[in-house]
């Protein structure tokens, strides 16, 4: 039983030192929202790739989070962004330039 006392104090204090934070960047005059995680294993002074993750439409960056990424970004040390897509009539979209009948979500958005 102090075994796995031990595993799971070690388990909590490794993930006490990685990061999730929301932040904002202001962009084509708009100001956007992104979740940055940044994984306990991270040493600033050693480059480390960033993996974006793009919601759905309809979907948003908290809840996107939880497909799980940040755990493999603790395993292969990554920096995960996940963003926030412009709000539309559909629901948050990211413009991609698909369109149906002529109607493109968010063309004004430079994404």
């Amino acid at each position: 039983m102090k075994r796995i006392g031990v595993i799971i104090a070690v388990f909590v204090a490794l993930n006490l030192q990685a990061q999730k934070t929301t932040k904002t960047l202001v962009y084509g005059g708009l100001t956007r929202s992104y979740i940055e995680y940044v994984p306990s294993v991270y040493n600033p002074a050693t480059p480390v790739p960033i993996v974006i993750c793009l919601h759905g439409l309809g979907d948003n960056m908290s809840n996107f989070t939880g497909i799980g990424m940040h755990q493999v970004a603790n395993t292969q040390n990554f920096i995960v962004l996940t963003p926030q897509a412009v709000s539309s009539p559909f629901g948050a979209a990211w413009n991609s330039g698909a369109s149906y009948s002529g109607y493109q979500l968010n063309a004004n958005v430079d994404d």
